[in-house]
């Protein structure tokens, strides 16, 4: 009669319980067996090594800012040695060249008398005025509104010869 019930509503493929059973059995215990997996259970060990981790990255990170702005720091070094270099000749030429010798200037410096002293003789003789102007034309740094003459005029000297 069950039979004939079954046919008469026209069920599908009935579940087997104990299949069912059997396999939920078996997920529990695959469930019960996460513990034992390497690292789980330690959520604190693995947030402290994640912690140590971001605070090496960060350091890491400082680290490089800091190689960076070292790195900055030799190429305006590099530059500064090359613009020296670049004026060595010069100053070579200009070292000996007698009191009333023309200096040689630059490349790049526009020539230009005034400002620019033709040798030691007129170096010797600009006013402060003049050394200001002399120095701006050369792209030197400006000195203090106190200073004097002499340390004007050493300015310029020091950057020819």
């Amino acid at each position: 009669m069950a039979q004939a019930i079954g046919q008469q509503l026209n069920l599908g493929p009935q579940p087997n319980f104990n299949n069912l059973v059997q396999h939920v059995n078996a997920a529990m215990d695959e469930v019960f067996r996460i513990p034992n997996l390497p690292l789980a259970g330690q959520g604190d060990v693995i947030v402290q090594l994640l912690q140590g981790i971001q605070r090496d990255i960060q350091q890491v990170q400082r680290d490089i800012q800091q190689v960076q702005r070292d790195i900055q720091q030799v190429q305006r070094d590099v530059r500064h040695i090359r613009a020296e270099q670049d004026l060595l000749p010069i100053k070579l030429y200009n070292s000996g060249a007698r009191e009333r010798e023309h200096f040689r200037y630059p490349q790049g410096v526009a020539i230009a008398y005034p400002p620019l002293p033709r040798s030691r003789d007129e170096l010797a003789h600009m006013t402060i005025v003049e050394c200001q102007a002399a120095a701006a034309h050369l792209g030197l740094q400006p000195l203090p509104q106190n200073t004097l003459v002499g340390d004007r005029r050493r300015q310029i000297a020091e950057y020819l010869v």
